[in-house]
């Protein structure tokens, strides 16, 4: 860290802001919002500033240090986003999961493709400019193809907690990987951006699959419980329609005796008898 000038952290900050909003973008916003955004934002820097000078006065290069900035800067995105949006705090983590890895393959990508290019651009033009292409690009496909898409389906409604930890596990590894030194090897280099863009993909398929899968399942259960149900259903009818059956058969013969009958007390009996027959037949149906 200590070749590197506050400017960088503002940029990976608002990167972040970027990525990460295509994750919150449909939830409703706080009263105020504006307001609450250059406040947060505002504040967020001030606070980073502090951070990053007291880091890379005492860290240097070092690795620790460098993960502290990393995570102070994830830190503040995820309290600008949690004071903009009215939103649960597992849903702010979720977008930021999703937003950092969002901004770490734009990142993969960019190097990827400078890498044979590196004599015609150089690294702070890439990082300096060309990187907010693909973050935006992405942003916008994820956005659009990912959460538009599964928040029809009601896929993304309940967030998985073992699938944001995880996806949060092999992120962090994967960033510290992508910070650990490449011993000056361009093809060391070149791999490890490989290996960071495809953890990268996974960890995104993880964020969107598995509330997919979990969705099926609950579905599956719901399927398997109304099927346990119509053959309990199925049964109690069957019941009822032998039940009903010999009601049916003694109200024949109580008809018969009714008409001979000729007391007044027995035949009050028969019609009570009847009558109860005749409404237990309306429950049952």
């Amino acid at each position: 860290m200590s070749n590197m000038a506050f400017i960088s952290c503002i940029r990976f900050f608002t990167q972040l802001l970027i990525t990460e909003s295509a994750f919150v973008f449909f939830y409703p916003r706080k009263k105020y919002f504006r307001q609450r955004f250059l406040v947060s934002v505002l504040c967020s820097l001030l606070i980073l500033f502090g951070v990053f000078s007291l880091l890379k006065t005492i860290s240097g290069k070092s690795l620790w240090g460098q993960m502290l900035y990393y995570l102070s800067v994830f830190g503040m995105s995820l309290a600008v986003l949690k004071s903009c949006f009215d939103v649960l705090e597992k849903d702010i983590l979720f977008a930021g999961i999703g937003g950092y890895t969002v901004q770490h393959l734009a990142f993969s990508v960019m190097m990827i493709l400078w890498h044979p290019l590196h004599e015609y651009i150089s690294r702070k033009m890439m990082i300096s400019f060309l990187i907010w292409i693909p973050c935006i690009l992405f942003s916008f496909l994820i956005y659009r193809f990912g959460i538009c898409r599964h928040r029809k389906k009601l896929e993304l409604k309940n967030k998985d907690v073992r699938m944001m930890a995880l996806s949060s596990v092999t992120l962090f590894i994967t960033v510290v990987l992508s910070l650990l030194p490449k011993g000056g090897s361009s093809f060391a280099g070149m791999v490890c951006r490989i290996y960071s863009t495809l953890c990268c993909v996974l960890v995104l398929a993880l964020l969107f699959y598995i509330p997919k899968e979990n969705k099926l399942y609950h579905e599956r259960e719901m399927l398997e419980r109304m099927i346990q149900v119509m053959g309990e259903q199925q049964q109690l009818s069957k019941e009822s329609v032998e039940l009903i059956n010999r009601k049916c058969h003694d109200i024949k013969h109580q008809l018969k005796g009714l008409m001979t009958l000729e007391d007044e007390d027995k035949r009050k009996q028969y019609v009570e008898e009847i009558r109860e027959a005749i409404s237990l037949y309306d429950a049952v149906y």
